[in-house]
């Protein structure tokens, strides 16, 4: 049983612009959405679930990334593999290069640490959206 009724919108696919969708409760506006149709400004996204890692012991944590709009909302496809390198005690778990193509314009890998204490630096390049990095303590 749903507490409120599900929507439907039929978009046009060739829809230009940014669309906003506002949700109603009561007479309240309690969420509002946008999102873009310009891709041009399309951006690489990389978010670890945390930044430090515990030392003494071999810890480890995801790194979701992915192309989303200038809102932050993934995208369902993008092109090109995305690169990883990694430097300081650590090591990436997961496809290097990963094909964010074949899955849907998102994906994941991990980071996991040596258990020796120190900072992490892990580079992800994109031969469309460029390079980020992001740093990880191990202490």
């Amino acid at each position: 049983h749903l507490s409120y009724p599900p929507f439907v919108v039929n978009l046009p696919r060739d829809a230009e612009g940014d669309l906003r969708v506002d949700g109603w409760v009561g007479g309240k506006r309690v969420l509002s959405r946008s999102m873009s149709a310009d891709r041009s400004r399309d951006q690489l996204l990389v978010r670890p679930d945390d930044l430090h890692l515990a030392a003494g012991e071999v810890d480890a944590t995801r790194v979701v990334l992915g192309v989303a709009d200038r809102y932050g909302n993934w995208r369902a496809s993008s092109e090109g593999p995305v690169r990883f390198s990694v430097r300081g005690p650590g090591e990436l778990v997961g496809d290097n290069p990963l094909d964010v193509a074949g899955n849907g314009g998102v994906g994941a890998v991990w980071i996991r640490s040596t258990g020796r204490p120190g900072d992490i630096r892990l580079s992800v390049d994109h031969e469309v959206f460029g390079h980020r990095e992001i740093g990880f303590h191990v202490g």
